[in-house]
């Protein structure tokens, strides 16, 4: 079963070889939710707050969007993948590293929250002024 779908610029279905110049976003299907075709930080990382004020803020093709929740990102990684361990087809601008997720350990939720590693598709809790990347998504139902 296909995981992901390349869509363009409307949400409309692009080939699964569509070159990456004309992704607007990727569905998860899963999830019910469209990634944008970015990663927020640029590679520099962040702190979950800056993080999740980057995802709110991201209004990629004028949308609203938001980080993912734990759930949602952990869905993302391929396991039969190493560094990357992601689909390159569908996320080529993701080169490894921990992403943060929204969600906040419950033993604890004001100093840490979770993150899913991209290196080799585990997922653990961080402290929230540890560094990370972010990706920011909306709800598939908001086209």
């Amino acid at each position: 079963m296909q995981r992901f779908v390349k869509l363009d610029a409307q949400d409309q279905p692009l080939p699964d070889d569509a070159p990456f110049e004309q992704v607007g976003g990727i569905l998860v299907k899963a999830a019910n939710i469209i990634v944008a075709p970015f990663e927020l930080t640029k590679g520099k990382g962040a702190t979950y707050a800056e993080a999740i004020k980057l995802a709110e803020g991201c209004a990629h093709q004028d949308k609203v969007h938001r980080a993912l929740e734990v759930e949602e990102l952990f869905l993302i990684p391929d396991r039969s993948k190493y560094r990357p361990a992601v689909d390159q087809n569908f996320f080529p601008f993701i080169n490894g590293g921990w992403f943060w997720s929204a969600t906040k350990d419950a033993s604890d939720p004001s100093s840490d929250a979770w993150l899913v590693g991209f290196g080799s598709g585990d997922s653990d809790w961080g402290y929230q002024l540890n560094g990370g990347l972010v990706l920011a998504c909306r709800s598939a139902s908001q086209s």
